[in-house]
């Protein structure tokens, strides 16, 4: 069994940590001002079953304030910061856990490495230059044939 440098067990079967819809349902809730260790605490006390850590729950909070799908006042006047989540949409969530739907090309050409992304757009000037010969060579052929003819 691993360690982290706490000494707890790193890996437990049941190991889960806290995640952004706790944060976000107790902060609204309380509609309380808490800076992330605060609020570590207070979730930790709430939910013993769940790994809180400080820098963790400081990051999601940074998370959802900078999202368009929240509102959040954030007190910067004061170290360390303050957050209070007024309301939080729940489309929030949604983008996160759904898989992202791309059209099939647009998704093909995500999963394309380098050289085929070089090769896919280097073929329109080779289809130019395989079309240019040929009517070049046409042109040379016919124009043969009918110069030899007069």
């Amino acid at each position: 069994m691993l360690l982290n440098w706490q000494g707890r067990h790193f890996m437990e079967i049941n190991h889960s940590r806290i995640t952004s819809y706790e944060i976000a349902d107790y902060m609204i809730r309380t509609k309380s001002l808490l800076s992330a260790k605060e609020l570590a605490a207070i979730l930790e006390k709430e939910h013993p079953h769940l790994d809180v850590d400080k820098r963790d729950v400081y990051l999601r909070l940074k998370a959802i304030a900078v999202s368009k799908y929240s509102s959040v006042l954030i007190d910067d006047s004061t170290r360390p910061r303050r957050f209070q989540i007024h309301s939080l949409n729940p489309e929030f969530f949604r983008r996160s856990r759904a898989p992202r739907r791309f059209d099939e090309k647009l998704q093909n050409e995500l999963y394309m490495t380098q050289d085929e992304k070089e090769r896919r757009e280097h073929q329109p000037w080779v289809m130019a230059r395989q079309l240019f010969n040929k009517v070049a060579r046409q042109h040379r052929h016919y124009g043969n044939a009918t110069s030899a003819r007069i």
